[in-house]
């Protein structure tokens, strides 16, 4: 992918969410959490406690290792650090977490997370894991992806036993063994739209405590920024401690924010990186009201009655070719295992260009498909399972000023009882959901594309091309023949294929 300008995502970044602090909306939250008996450690939460001499003075690091840095979250400002450790001198476990913010109208293909701990964990069994949530409220939600493959560098930092230890989780590197192929590409392929995230970056007891009690290890997060805070202030949850090696159980604790319980009102040092790539289309999530129909056949097959494509359409950009980066779209079906796949075809008025049984411009096979936890019935079939089919690190041009049509689809298996639907979009934003001409869908039925008075659930992301050459000049809507010129012509030649029906 082509990234954005980093200062512009970076200034986009720091103008939405710098200088907010945790909100009353917090405070009532935390106000009507219930009281918790844990069993917890007795090591302080903040390192500057458990430090006898601290003498530190200004930041060690500020680098970002050249990635597509979209959010640095500031050096160690050696102020104090955050207790976030699972084990040890923390027998409960305690997380910390701290947030950042994408800009809007972008998917971001993440490459990498670090974050810097203070630990005095031995040095050949120093880990960490890192945990990425989604936000409400200005405090951390729902668990997105949990990440255990770490870098670990060590750093001449010392304090007081403590050594300042960098830990980076690639994306591409969190693979298990013991997950399935399409589990395992979904955690190397992860895609990130617009909004708010929080991070907890954990240190993972080397384990010293279960046979010498005096020697148990912790983990404490670097705060930064010296009390300057990006988004919300940083938070923590404790755990209780359940009697088992290594497992921790949080279900009964709530997030709160530092400013309050801990060691201040602080940021925690930390640097996310991922490539940016424009939205061209975003049509909505998909239509799960199965009280009336919410999607069509969509069968890619060798089977004459079962051959079948349900399409939607998209225009790209009159100025610039598009380098198509990302697809996603919505499947319904009551196949397991199956491969899904997006399908590119032109226009031909108010239709797809496009013969049944013949090559799309652009086909490819789906990178990672997401269980979206639901079913619906469609023509009177129920468990038809929502899938999220998504499309990673794409790389093909589709020209500018054109409509093109995209059908998101699945390979058929032969099995008599399979179905799969396109599914229809939802936006609760929008009165009228189609955006240019309705959705069609042909075969399974359809004889030729007929309209089916609905859009699809669907996304496609792309950066502008390259111009041809120095001297090339990009057309512009008002040349609408593209003869490099804006005259009278191009008006005539507009209201000519306006007349004629076609966009």
């Amino acid at each position: 992918m082509v990234r954005l300008s980093s200062m512009l995502t970076l200034a986009c970044a720091t103008f939405i969410v710098a200088g907010t602090t945790a909100s009353a909306a917090d405070n009532a939250v935390k106000a009507n959490q219930p009281e918790v008996t844990k069993n917890v450690g007795n090591a302080p939460m903040s390192l500057r406690q458990k430090v006898s001499n601290w003498n530190m003075s200004a930041s060690v690091f500020g680098e970002t290792d050249g990635c597509d840095c979209l959010w640095f979250n500031g050096d160690w400002d050696r102020s104090d650090a955050q207790a976030s450790h699972e084990g040890g001198a923390f027998p409960q476990g305690v997380k910390a977490a701290d947030d950042f913010y994408l800009c809007e109208g972008f998917v971001y293909d993440l490459e990498s997370i670090s974050g810097y701990l203070c630990t005095d964990s031995l040095e050949q069994l120093t880990k960490a894991r890192l945990e990425l949530y989604s936000d409400c409220d200005g405090r951390p939600d729902r668990k997105l992806y949990d990440f255990k493959v770490a870098v670990v560098e060590e750093t001449d930092v010392l304090v007081d036993g403590y050594r300042l230890v960098k830990f980076t989780f690639n994306i591409d590197a969190q693979s298990d063994p013991l997950k399935t192929a399409n589990q395992n590409a979904c955690n190397t392929n992860i895609v990130l739209k617009g909004g708010t995230y929080w991070i907890s970056l954990i240190g993972i007891s080397d384990n010293r405590c279960i046979t010498m009690p005096n020697m148990c290890d912790s983990a404490f997060w670097a705060t930064a920024n010296g009390g300057v805070i990006r988004g919300s202030v940083a938070h923590k949850i404790e755990g209780e401690d359940t009697g088992y090696v290594n497992q921790y159980d949080y279900s009964n604790g709530s997030w709160e924010p530092l400013d309050e319980c801990c060691i201040g009102c602080t940021d925690l040092a930390f640097t996310v990186c991922a490539t940016p790539c424009k939205i061209l289309i975003d049509n909505g999530v998909n239509d799960r009201d199965d009280s009336r129909r919410v999607g069509e056949r969509s069968e890619r097959s060798t089977s004459a009655t079962r051959n079948s494509r349900a399409a939607d359409d998209f225009v790209v950009n009159p100025c610039h070719d598009l380098n198509v980066c990302y697809i996603e779209g919505c499947i319904y079906t009551n196949c397991t295992g199956f491969e899904g796949w997006y399908d590119i075809f032109g226009n031909d008025c108010k239709e797809p260009s496009y013969v049944l049984g013949t090559s799309a411009l652009f086909s490819g096979r789906a990178t990672c498909i997401v269980d979206l936890g639901y079913s619906v019935t469609i023509d009177g079939r129920s468990g038809l399972t929502a899938y999220r089919v998504e499309f990673h690190d794409l790389n093909f041009t589709l020209a500018r000023n054109n409509q093109y049509w995209l059908s998101i689809n699945i390979k058929d298996s032969f099995s008599q009882n399979e179905r799969a639907y396109f599914c229809y979009n939802a936006d609760c934003d929008r009165t009228c959901l189609i955006r240019f001409n309705p959705g069609h869908a042909i075969g399974a039925g359809y004889q030729t594309w007929t309209n089916v008075g609905h859009d699809f659930s669907f996304l496609v992301a792309g950066d502008n091309a390259d111009t041809d050459g120095n001297s090339s000049t990009p057309s512009c809507a008002a040349d609408f023949n593209r003869d490099g010129t804006s005259t009278l012509q191009d008006l005539f030649d507009f209201l000519n294929s306006w007349f004629v029906g076609c966009p």
